[in-house]
């Protein structure tokens, strides 16, 4: 069993990036286990696709193909990216189409992982296939996270579509989270004017690591429960041979005594029980001590 959990962290904010490197903390220790973690982060860059349009930057591609050569288990994804003070460019949009607008509107404008892998596909970096195989078909759990602005909100599709098309984008993923860092860490407007960018990064850094132990420790549960059923099989055969190995010499020594005592040879008899009686409190006391570290590696 790997003592190293792969986390992979996708943003467009490198303060955030770098806040989780420095935030979470390397190890985590479940019951009598440690685990060590090992975080990934990759530093999406939009830049422009030479119109008014934006595009992933190729290095961002590359960086997907120098992480992904081993498998993750647990991706925690960004849903939006901008180039970095383009921002006002979204809110111009949303106001220059007014009632007409539409998520659709935007294509271009704010990224999502759909962009990502769309370039993946498209630019074909060296290293696709591991791409492919560890990222588009990642098969456990994936964690969507994003802060959606209030005022922009109702022009954003909501979480429940948002999980949806992560669904299609990562069809073979075990289950999809969409977490809404407005609602959970602002409380939607309420505290939205305090919003910082160094500010958020320790917040969502705090709760992507709550997330990440919540997980390991989950997922030991789970492994731990498949390792105690095997090994208590093993103990279950080991218990059965030693005690029918130790009724077949009982039932042959007892033999071999009610022999002896019929042809009333009575000190052969009565020596060979007292030796067999010494052999089993000698065997007895380091056979417990054997069988408690046997089982002690089986239930390891």
């Amino acid at each position: 069993m790997s003592s190293t959990y792969k986390i992979l962290i996708v943003d467009d904010k490198k303060q955030v990036l770098e806040r989780i490197k420095r935030e979470i903390r390397p190890r985590v220790t479940v019951g009598d286990q440690e685990w060590r973690i090992d975080i990934v982060t990759i530093h999406v860059q939009v830049v422009e696709d030479g119109s008014d349009r934006y595009k992933i930057a190729r290095t961002t591609l590359d960086a997907f193909a120098s992480a992904a050569q081993t498998a993750f288990d647990l991706l925690l994804i960004d849903f939006g990216y901008v180039k970095e003070g383009s921002e006002t460019v979204i809110q111009e949009t949303i106001k220059n189409y007014a009632n007409e607008f539409d998520f659709e509107k935007l294509d271009g404008i704010l990224l999502t992982p759909k962009d990502i892998i769309a370039a993946i596909y498209e630019e074909k970096p060296k290293g696709i296939r591991s791409v492919i195989n560890n990222f588009i078909n990642h098969k456990d759990r994936i964690l969507v996270y994003t802060y959606i602005p209030p005022d922009i909100r109702k022009y954003v599709p909501s979480s429940l579509v948002r999980e949806n098309i992560t669904l299609k984008l990562f069809p073979k993923a075990k289950s999809i989270e969409v977490f809404d860092a407005a609602f959970k860490l602002f409380n939607d407007a309420e505290f939205a004017d305090v919003y910082r960018t160094d500010y958020y990064s320790y917040l969502v850094s705090r709760f992507l690591e709550n997330e990440i132990r919540k997980y390991i420790a989950e997922d030991t549960i789970k492994r731990s429960s498949r390792i105690r059923i095997t090994n208590t099989t093993k103990a279950i055969a080991t218990i059965v041979w030693v005690s029918g190995s130790i009724a077949a010499i009982s039932a042959y020594v007892g033999s071999l005594i009610v022999d002896l005592i019929v042809r009333t040879q009575y000190i052969p008899a009565l020596t060979l029980l007292v030796a067999v009686s010494f052999g089993v409190i000698f065997l007895g006391k380091y056979l417990v001590a054997f069988l408690e570290k046997r089982f002690g590696q089986l239930i390891d």
